[in-house]
């Protein structure tokens, strides 16, 4: 018997629906664990052409972040997003995005 067929006989269907929402939940629990976990911030100044700057250190992140106004000054073009994005920076707060630059 396969699983599709337990599926299909009630008691087995009810009792194994429940099982998944215990499962499902307990994942739930361990990714807001993982979301919780802390890392130092490593902090500098740095000079960019003519702007001196406080820059934070890449961690290994798969994405690199920075204001409007240092986008603007760096002479960056960005695309808006397809769908509301907000970022969770340095200090804790929630910020959107205003777009993504390819191949910065």
């Amino acid at each position: 018997m396969f699983f599709g067929n337990l599926m299909k006989v009630g008691p087995y269907r009810k009792s194994m629906q429940q099982y998944l929402v215990v499962v499902e939940r307990k994942e739930q629990r361990n990714v807001k664990a993982a979301q919780v976990e802390e890392k130092p911030v490593y902090r500098s100044y740095v000079r960019l052409g003519r702007n001196s700057i406080q820059a934070s250190w890449d961690t290994g992140t798969q994405i690199s972040v920075c204001t409007k106004l240092l986008a603007i000054k760096l002479g960056l073009k960005w695309t808006k997003p397809t769908e509301a994005t907000n970022m969770v920076t340095v200090n804790g707060q929630k910020s959107p995005t205003l777009g993504i630059v390819e191949n910065a």
